[in-house]
């Protein structure tokens, strides 16, 4: 049988609960490291990019034997769906074709020559009119769609 000094059996224990000790915080900081690259990679977040200065022309009355949907430009905001810009009986009116509220920003040059715009809000699948003859031509800028800047 071998004998320890006190000395000796203290070390040997320390030994022995160090050794479970570094493991496992070593373990845990490998597993920790591991989980967050994975969520890190999980959760792509990109910018949100809507349509800036797009630019709608002024009415011009078209031959009366053509079709009035025709007069109808549609800005494209998700795929194919967005704001429909048509020419009413002397402004400009939209509909908003989505299903969420959406922003915009019209800058136009006012009657006496100076820049002017104005922002709308439109619910969803809702249109009104822009209150902006539409002789007059219209730079959009979509600000928010469905509270998403």
């Amino acid at each position: 049988m071998i004998h320890l000094t006190p000395e000796e059996t203290r070390r040997s224990v320390e030994m022995k609960t160090s050794f479970p000790c570094i493991f496992l915080i070593t373990l845990t900081t490998l597993l920790a490291n591991r989980a967050v690259g994975l969520l890190g990679r999980s959760a792509k977040v990109t910018a949100v990019s809507w349509p800036k200065q797009w630019v709608l022309p002024p009415h011009r009355a078209p031959p009366p034997e053509e079709f009035r949907l025709s007069q109808v430009t549609t800005l494209p905001v998700w795929k194919t769906l967005g704001l429909r810009f048509y020419p009413g009986d002397v402004d400009w009116s939209a509909h908003n074709q989505l299903n969420c509220e959406v922003t915009i920003r019209v800058h136009f040059k006012a009657e006496d020559g100076q820049r002017s715009s104005v922002v709308h809000n439109f619910a969803s699948d809702s249109g009104h009119g822009l209150n902006i003859p539409h002789s007059t031509e219209l730079t959009v800028d979509v600000v928010s769609v469905g509270g998403m800047h």
